[in-house]
């Protein structure tokens, strides 16, 4: 059973904004306290390979498993070649592209910068291992196990990183190494107890040895589907105890006898089914994939691999875009997240222009199927009115209070480094991601095999343009330019996947009808005009109070727009209460 798309959103979104904001405050201790060197090799250089090396992994597999359409018998078994694939992977991009290109840092800061790479390759190597159970519980809508276990491992990274930086006397970039390797641990363990624990016995449905012994592990999981939000919340808190509890003191009187236990039988095994259509889906998800990282991450590239960026100036651009990024990182994310899985239900993928035909002219001449899609287009067009409206609030707000933002965030060293002034350019970049993100998600949702590597193509075009123009722009205006090149770059992604929507739903779906009303505009332009003047009688003064009635000002204002939102919007009070997308069964 999947969960409606706003029940998805409510728990990926509270496990968002319980982790980052918990980073957030670590964060604004670390860069007052660790040299701003260090921060920009460890969150710019080194989370740039680590990133890259999991989502050329993550990204393919979940794009393709995430459909129903395919048996979990043959997911499993496929989905094992994650950690696999992985040390390929982290040894391709170290010898073809770190090695030869990237700038080995002063030794002072790291004695051996491969054996730091080596360290976060290895993360990823670990959190490669949870993959498969995530996809699992994906499939079985535990969406706030998910959010449960993404927010877990966010706050592990920052708080193993605070310990071993304030007790232990190591380098600063080697702590950050060592954390990013222990968080992996305990968030690959809460994985799999999740899934293979947790989602049959706690419920009572199986019995545990049953998971160990049976031939076939997926029918048994086929019977788990968990149907009450509120144990899954508990569930996600008390997992320790209940496994602990399971597996010690109850193992025995679970099954008369375990002479047949077997761990070798959870793994899969080989050969498994696996058409091949989806083998051709798999590969052009891999390829689609390797190009959207360089389109999506440009960015990191031209700061990682050319010199116009020192480490200290790649630090600060790193915290703006950390600081603006939040809003995007806390609500987008997991809109985007839940908005996939929901549209992956409401469309199947077919494999040639003259079989989605005859397939939207099957779905609309029957009930089931014609109320999916109809369900699927409705819901694109709330939602890119919601991720609209959403930006166009936070670039508003963003303006007069980026100063202030900044100052509680990075203090001096994004003061006196334009750390406002690339923010608020960068707010207005959060509005370009939040169309994209939708954008992108029903359009991946709805592609044929045909349609994704034409995207491919689209995208293995856009990736040196994308990259020439950070190079450009940031040779010529620094930071800006990198925002801004990021912005031409979304623009065209935004152009493609929306030619392919509009043919999709047959114009069924109109972008202007999903700009904000008129009054709201009017709306969010007073405030605008009032914040500024805020800004210029207080915030251009230092001191507590000054800001205070800054803030207040703002706070005021904003009530008031989101009361007016709340009262006048109908796809926003929609989408809150729960009753514009109904549940779909899976």
């Amino acid at each position: 059973m999947m969960n409606s798309l706003a029940s998805s959103f409510m728990h990926n979104f509270s496990g968002q904004l319980l982790s980052r904001l918990f980073s957030f405050c670590i964060n604004m201790y670390l860069l007052r306290r660790i040299d701003s060197d260090a921060l920009g090799l460890v969150n710019v250089n080194l989370m740039l390979f680590y990133s890259t090396t999991i989502f050329l992994i993550r990204e393919p597999f979940r794009k393709v498993f995430l459909g129903s359409e395919i048996p979990l018998s043959v997911v499993v078994t496929h989905l094992w070649f994650a950690p696999l694939i992985c040390p390929l992977i982290a040894a391709v991009l170290y010898l073809c592209f770190w090695l030869p290109f990237s700038t080995p840092p002063d030794a002072s800061l790291v004695p051996s910068y491969t054996t730091a790479l080596s360290m976060f390759a290895f993360s990823a190597w670990l959190e490669s291992f949870a993959e498969p159970y995530v996809i699992l519980s994906l499939r079985f809508g535990m969406d706030a196990q998910y959010a449960f276990a993404q927010s877990f491992l966010v706050i592990s990274q920052r708080v193993f990183a605070l310990i071993l930086i304030t007790m232990v006397p190591i380098l600063p970039v080697y702590a950050f190494c060592f954390a990013q390797v222990c968080s992996k641990i305990p968030y690959c363990m809460t994985q799999m107890m999740q899934t293979y624990i947790l989602n049959v016995a706690f419920y009572g449905r199986l019995n545990i040895i049953t998971i160990f012994t049976h031939t076939d592990l997926f029918p048994v999981f086929c019977h788990c589907t968990i149907h009450c939000n509120d144990l899954q919340v508990l569930s996600s808190f008390c997992y320790t105890a209940l496994c602990i509890y399971l597996l010690v003191s109850g193992i025995r009187s679970v099954a008369p006898s375990i002479r047949d236990f077997s761990l070798v039988s959870v793994y899969p095994s080989f050969p498994k089914a696996f058409s091949k259509e989806n083998r051709s889906i798999l590969g052009a998800f891999t390829v689609h994939s390797i190009f959207k990282q360089v389109v999506t991450n440009g960015t990191g590239y031209v700061l990682t691999f050319t010199n116009f960026f020192s480490l200290s100036d790649q630090a600060v651009f790193d915290a703006v875009d950390k600081l603006g990024s939040l809003v995007a990182r806390v609500i987008f994310a997991p809109l985007e997240h839940s908005a996939y899985l929901y549209f992956s239900t409401c469309f199947r993928r077919t494999t040639s222009a003259k079989d989605r035909i005859e397939f939207i002219g099957v779905c609309y001449s029957t009930y089931r199927f014609q109320t999916d899609v109809k369900k699927g287009v409705n819901a694109m067009s709330s939602l890119l009115h919601i991720v609209i409206l959403v930006g166009t609030v936070i670039f508003i707000f963003a303006i007069p209070y980026s100063s202030l933002a900044v100052k509680i965030y990075g203090g001096t060293v994004l003061i006196s480094n334009s750390g406002a002034n690339i923010l608020r350019l960068y707010s207005f970049y959060i509005i370009i991601i939040a169309i994209n993100g939708i954008i992108e998600c029903f359009a991946m949702a709805t592609m044929n095999e045909k349609e994704l590597l034409s995207h491919g193509w689209f995208l293995f075009f856009s990736s040196p343009i994308h990259i020439f123009l950070s190079f450009i722009f940031s040779y010529a205006i620094s930071a800006y330019g990198l925002i801004l090149a990021n912005i031409i770059t979304m623009l065209m992604r935004i152009a493609y996947s929306w030619r392919h929507i509009r043919r999709f739903s047959r114009g069924q779906i109109s972008f202007l009808k999903s700009l904000p009303n008129f009054p709201t505009i009017l709306i969010l332009f007073f405030c605008l005009m009032v914040t500024s003047l805020s800004f210029l009688i207080f915030g251009e003064v230092d001191g507590i109070m000054h800001s205070a009635a800054h803030v207040t000002v703002g706070c005021s204002l904003f009530i008031f727009v989101i009361n007016h939102i709340y009262q006048n919007d109908l796809h926003v009070a929609k989408f809150l209460s729960n009753k514009s997308l109904g549940s779909h069964n899976g």
